[in-house]
Order: structure tokens, then sequence, then C-alpha cells
């Protein structure tokens, strides 16, 4: 393949995969604990350089990407006196228990399901250190005391508390749906001594104005990218037919 074409042609690619995320970071604006996903690139020097140090492919030519990555910068608080919105001041992450794994999460915007228990909205439990956050008969949510260390009471009564970890490098977590992060089985989550906030929620961390702007600039990219694939095929049928 001529490698003019390839070129525009992993342009194109890239811009729109960029247009996908920056898509689903402004359609998550709202949701409490969001990260924002970004596209980590490379230059075209640093793909040639990797090119020529492993047998030179036309494969290896053009705009290329490393994947998805995490923006892990926090987001504003908000103060909600909502007593299971829970915030957490730091760098560390609620505990999740699902059926199959541990799983985590900044999203702090809990419920209590019929049962009492503390859970998320799709209704997994709060991971706890002792006891199980279940809040005992005839009391209700309006009575649930939970200390910046994580201790939770309902009228004086330890129902355990809070379980939060932190990650040397969180960047190694993989997005696991919305606001839930899986750890791989290589990373071990630590112990951490963050501040929580009960009656308080996190915001994403997007910023609709960058957001907007990034779209702007990934569009006339993907423009940018597809002219010069028009006039490269342009340019190549003139010469064919002059030649015929």
């Amino acid at each position: 393949m001529i490698p003019g074409i390839y070129s525009a042609a992993t342009a194109m690619e890239q811009a729109a995969k960029r247009h996908e995320l920056i898509a689903q970071n402004l359609a998550q604006l709202n949701m409490p604990g969001y990260r924002r996903a970004t596209l980590k690139q490379q230059t075209f020097e640093s793909t040639l350089s990797e090119a020529q140090q492993a047998d030179f492919a036309f494969d290896s030519l053009g705009t290329s990407s490393q994947g998805q990555s995490i923006d892990f910068t926090p987001g504003a608080f908000e103060r909600t006196n909502h007593p299971v919105d829970f915030a957490i001041q730091g760098d560390g992450f609620f505990a999740i228990e699902t059926p199959n794994e541990t799983l985590y999460t900044r999203n702090g915007a809990f419920h209590v399901n019929g049962e009492g228990r503390l859970v998320t909205a799709d209704g997994h439990p709060v991971a706890s250190v002792g006891g199980n956050l279940t809040l005992p008969p005839d009391s209700s949510p309006s009575q649930l005391q939970v200390t910046q260390d994580g201790a939770a009471t309902v009228n004086g009564t330890s129902i355990g508390k809070i379980r939060v970890v932190r990650f040397s490098d969180p960047h190694q977590l993989v997005s696991h749906g919305v606001t839930l992060f899986r750890a791989p089985e290589s990373v071990t989550p630590q112990d951490t001594d963050v501040l929580v906030h009960q009656g308080t929620r996190e915001h994403s961390n997007v910023q609709p104005v960058f957001e907007l702007v990034s779209m702007i600039a990934a569009s006339r990219a993907y423009e940018a990218a597809q002219k010069a694939m028009i006039a490269i095929t342009s340019a190549i049928e003139n010469h064919t037919n002059l030649r015929g």
C-alpha cells in the first residue's frame, strides 16, 4: 500500500477514536466519580524508530496509539448532606464486592437496599473491614454515622468500616463499566489512611469546555487527513491515466 494513503487512513482512524472517547466523557459529565478517558498517541518519530528496530514494515507507519488511558485527577466535591453519599480525599478507592471479584471505584453515591446493606447503584455491596455495613432493623439511613476513617455506626452500634484502598500506580487498573475498575492479578491494593467524607459527593473530572475544544480539534484532524487522502488518490488516478 502507498505510504501516504496509509498514513492518512491511520490518522483518520485515530481522530475517530479520539472523537468517540470525548463523546463518552461528555456523556458521563454528571456521573459521580467518573474518570475521563484519553487516547495515548505516539509521535511519528517514535513510531518510525520502533519500526526500524523491529524489521521495518508498512504496518508500523502512520499515526498510532498506545491504547486508552484514564485520567485519575480528582473531581470537585459537592456537599449534599445525604447520609449515604461519600467522597475520598486522597488517592484511594472504595472496594466493591461483586459475585466474582472485588472491584474499585471513586463513585461514593451509595444506597441502602431492602436488606439494609450499603450498596452501589448497581446493587453491589460496599466492602467493609469488620461487620458488613448493614443497618439494624427499624433503623434508617439518616441514623448512619461515618467518621473520616470510614468507621460506620448506627445509633452508636458499630456496623463495620468502609474499606478504602490505594494503588501505587492506579494507571495499571482496567476500566470495568462506567466508574468501576479491576486490578490485574499482579497489582495488590494497599491500605491507606485517606479521609472519607460523609454527605459529600465527588463529581467527574470531565471539563466540558476542554472536551469540546478537543472534539473540534479531533474533527479538524479527521477532515485534514480525509482531504490528504482524497488529494493523494486523485494524484494517483491522474498519474495512472497519463501513463495509460
